[in-house]
């Protein structure tokens, strides 16, 4: 018995080693399997390092620089093709032909005005096309070029119209656009040629080209949001069907300040006082006689006077009390009583109710915001695309293949 345990025990000692003999070759196969992937993957990260570093691109670089290529020449494409929705070529037309749409068009832009009680003054009313106004354009001018910067012009004026601006003050373009015009030293300082002039700049392969367009306006906090947001967002808000803006826009500068408020009160009135006529009126009547001062920015008061006595007297010292505004009014109202063409007659009342709106804010409380008139200067460019743009797009033409001539055939 204990021979046989003896040789148990030897057999399973020998079971034990075996096994272990065993584990162990699996464990070295598997870990030296391991060591060879991860010096394969070490050489291959080497081999691309030194490839790097040499210039020499790897295959999966290669395979990686295709799809590259091939997304950002579909978003180039798609961004080239959004680019010519805005590409707005219009007819091109004599000189001649120009300067009378130019006259018809800044016609009815000024009507559409004065119906929407907006004031153009004559520096916007020909669009900053003033030189056009009694002349043709000249053997040296590009009609088709006037023509798709008017193009623009009327897009801003329109815009501005739809805008419910108070007044259109002054419309520029060009070299003269890049200018401040009547601002005064200290403003000047702070917009000097190189921040007003355009920052915009062709392209490598010269798609497109910029014509600044300044516009001075006056509004409220409300017309300028609508305005701009206008300028960005196509929609149809002109005279006609047309998608409006048609042409592409950028506000490259702008600033504004609040129209500030003029002198109210007791020093209005001794302002007012001051400013009446020093020649006094003799004037009989029950209290026996007396000099009446007349105001010197009355209209027609010596006619009052003599026509309406007592009454005039009362409504001397009313004017005396009267806004700016108010005395304005009261003297467009005489002038609309008078014998004047209609043309004037519908910019007096456009001049009219602007002031009216204005006397109307005034009485809201608290002034809000939305109810401040600003003095708006606007620098715009007018993104002009060429036909470079639409070539890109389209393929290039197929080089015809060079066949073998006849004469070579047959030597």
């Amino acid at each position: 018995m204990k021979r046989l345990k003896g040789s148990y025990g030897v057999h399973i000692s020998v079971g034990i080693l075996v096994l272990a003999i065993a584990g162990s070759a699996f464990f070295y196969k598997r870990e030296s399997a391991k060591a060879k992937n991860l010096k394969a993957k070490v050489t291959d990260w080497r081999e691309n390092l030194n490839a790097v570093l040499l210039g020499i691109p790897t295959e999966e670089h290669r395979q990686h620089l295709e799809e590259q290529k091939k997304q950002i020449d579909e978003t180039y494409k798609k961004i080239v093709s959004e680019a010519l929705s805005w590409n707005y070529v219009p007819k091109n037309i004599s000189g001649l032909d120009f300067q009378g749409n130019m006259l018809t068009t800044t016609r009815i832009i000024k009507d559409t005005a004065q119906q929407h009680s907006i004031l153009i003054l004559p520096k916007a009313e020909y669009l900053g096309f003033e030189e056009y106004a009694t002349a043709t354009p000249g053997p040296d001018d590009n009609a088709q070029q006037l023509q798709r910067e008017f193009s623009a012009a009327i897009d801003i004026a329109q815009l501005l119209i739809a805008s419910n601006v108070y007044s259109i003050e002054r419309m520029t373009r060009g070299d003269d656009a890049l200018m401040l015009g009547s601002q005064t030293a200290k403003r000047t300082r702070f917009f000097t040629p190189e921040i007003t002039r355009t920052t915009i700049r062709s392209s490598k392969y010269d798609f497109y080209t910029t014509v600044p367009f300044r516009v001075e306006f006056s509004c409220t906090y409300p017309s300028l949001a609508f305005f701009q947001k206008s300028l960005l967002t196509p929609d149809k808000v002109g005279m006609g069907k047309e998608r409006l803006p048609r042409n592409f826009f950028i506000v490259n500068d702008m600033w504004f300040k609040v129209q500030t408020l003029r002198e109210e009160g007791p020093e209005a009135l001794k302002s007012a006082l001051e400013t009446t006529r020093t020649a006094t009126y003799a004037m009989t009547g029950a209290i026996g006689t007396r000099e009446i001062e007349l105001p010197d920015d009355l209209p027609d008061a010596e006619g009052l006077l003599r026509t309406q006595g007592e009454r005039a007297v009362w409504f001397f010292k009313q004017w005396r009390t009267y806004l700016p505004e108010q005395k304005e009014i009261y003297r467009i109202d005489l002038k609309l009583r008078q014998q004047i063409s209609e043309s004037d007659k519908a910019t007096f009342r456009a001049k009219r109710d602007r002031m009216m709106k204005e006397l109307a804010y005034r009485k809201l409380e608290g002034r809000g915001p939305e109810y401040s008139i600003l003095e708006v200067n606007m620098l715009i460019d007018f993104v002009q695309f060429n036909d470079k743009l639409v070539a890109e797009l389209e393929p290039a033409p197929a080089k015809p293949t060079r066949s073998v001539s006849l004469t070579a055939t047959t030597k």
